[in-house]
């Protein structure tokens, strides 16, 4: 795949009783595990050496065994989860769990209460149950700038016309309203941008939502670049600061690639939020040989009141569907880029990335690598899925966690998710404090949700300022 950075009320309804959601889940007494498996050359996605990882897994912060969350539905099957995501929406203090069902077409929220549980979801419809919306998209933000999270989620029509944006914004009394923030598109033709993110990509201060599309076109228009049949773009809701979104606009990017990824992060460092884009090859459709077999990964940084055109910024991986983050792995205060495939990429200070490595893992696939302080320490680490042999027919997926000590990434901690099958989509994974312990804790959608309480965590407090009034902090 390649990557291209551009820098720059409905009625709701709680499920009956007052059980603690999580006091369903079970057990995993399998769940403990520490091992390091060296991938093997056939499944290393660049001609690439493994990294020498020396640092053991360390002492201290882990996850206890894994807790499944299910429930029914109203037709007696079971509710599927594909993305969530963790915040406060309610304003109190206390991060609290947002998913989006598979099938349904509702945002569900998990409140904490005081006591760290988390109370049955609130329930919140925004379209009827007759049409389906795939892919469905989830972002946590501060549209309406009250200093509480807001929540937005793609819609649809009851005629099935996408596009259309669902926010749940705080009521100042620890509830939540559901509204229609942006219609669905007139043209039915179109479907919902993917890989949402959230920046202001316009410059007013207001928090706007970005999402990709990728759009069938046999006329070999300029916009779609050469020799392919699709145009890849880019869609910018425009958000008014209250919690609506009244405009959209589309971008065309004119590349002979798919569009595929999306990230906000800061890349050259001037405080503002830029976009990222990532590209695969698409297939060669006549025209002269292609030689960029991996797709690339490009960036356009933030203007003063736009985001530019994107320029490259680094190669592909070469696997169809992989994912790319970013965030400082390597403890020097630059933000690198991570592929779900285990593949990083250092920031050098002069803005350039240096020569890919590749974490030791087990087989991996292209469900997105969660790169964040897991642990309490403010450094990031990495979160990924991984395919573990059982020497049968079937090979289980494990969840690996590499914990940042001292620049460098340790060798990973497994943690078995067996029977349950993680989420493809790139919200999969999701980290806070969903007990009220001090410690984050992972949630992950598979199925149902999966929950992995982080135990041993560090509790980092500020530092204080020394006689001189200045304050030193280890790095």
């Amino acid at each position: 795949m390649a990557l291209v950075l551009a820098m720059g009320g409905c009625a709701q309804r709680e499920l009956p009783g007052e059980q603690n959601a999580l006091a369903q889940a079970e057990y995993d007494s399998t769940a403990e595990e520490s091992l390091l498996i060296a991938r093997g050359s056939e499944d290393t996605p660049i001609a690439q050496a493994l990294r020498d990882v020396a640092t053991a897994v360390p002492a201290g912060f882990s996850l206890k065994p894994v807790r499944a969350y299910t429930r029914t539905d109203g037709g007696g099957g079971t509710v599927e989860y594909e993305t969530i995501a963790i915040g406060d929406v309610t304003g109190d203090g206390r991060a609290d769990l947002v998913a989006a069902p598979v099938f349904e077409h509702q945002i569900e929220v998990f409140v904490q209460r005081a006591d760290g549980t988390l109370a049955p979801p609130a329930i919140f419809v925004y379209s009827p149950q007759a049409v389906y919306l795939h892919d469905k998209q989830l972002v946590l933000a501060d549209f309406n700038r009250d200093n509480v999270l807001d929540v937005a989620a793609s819609a649809i029509s009851d005629s099935g016309a996408q596009g259309a944006v669902y926010t749940l914004l705080s009521n100042g009394k620890g509830g939540l309203s559901g509204r229609l923030a942006h219609p669905p598109f007139t043209d039915e033709s179109r479907s919902t941008p993917q890989n949402w993110v959230v920046l202001d990509a316009n410059q007013d201060s207001f928090l706007d939502i970005v999402g990709s599309e990728n759009v069938s076109d046999y006329s070999f228009g300029p916009e779609c670049g050469p020799y392919q049949f699709t145009c890849p773009r880019y869609t910018i809701y425009f958000g008014d600061g209250r919690g609506s979104f009244p405009t959209s606009q589309q971008f065309q990017l004119g590349q002979p690639y798919s569009l595929t990824e999306l990230e906000a992060v800061d890349l050259n460092d001037d405080g503002r939020t830029d976009l990222v884009l990532g590209f695969e090859l698409l297939g060669q459709n006549g025209g002269p040989v292609r030689t960029d077999t991996e797709g690339k990964v490009m960036v356009a940084l933030q203007g003063d009141s736009a985001l530019n055109a994107p320029t490259y910024l680094h190669p592909g991986y070469g696997d169809v569907g992989d994912h790319v983050t970013f965030a400082d792995v390597s403890g020097d205060g630059i933000t690198d880029s991570i592929a779900s495939l285990g593949v990083i990429r250092e920031r050098m200070l002069s803005n350039q990335f240096a020569a890919p490595y590749v974490l030791p893992s087990y087989r991996t696939d292209n469900t997105q690598s969660l790169a964040v302080d897991l642990d309490g320490d403010r450094h990031a680490d990495v979160i990924n899925k991984q395919i573990r042999p059982t020497g049968g027919l079937i090979d289980e997926d494990v969840i690996a966690v590499y914990l940042q000590r001292a620049g460098e990434l340790t060798s990973p901690m497994f943690f078995p998710v067996w029977p349950y099958k993680v989420s493809y989509h790139d919200g999969a994974f999701a980290v806070g404090d969903l007990n009220g312990d001090g410690c984050n804790d992972l949630a992950v959608a598979s199925g149902g949700i999966l929950f992995f309480d982080g135990t041993d965590c560090t509790h980092w407090t500020p530092p204080l300022p020394d006689e001189s009034g200045l304050v030193w902090e280890s790095p």
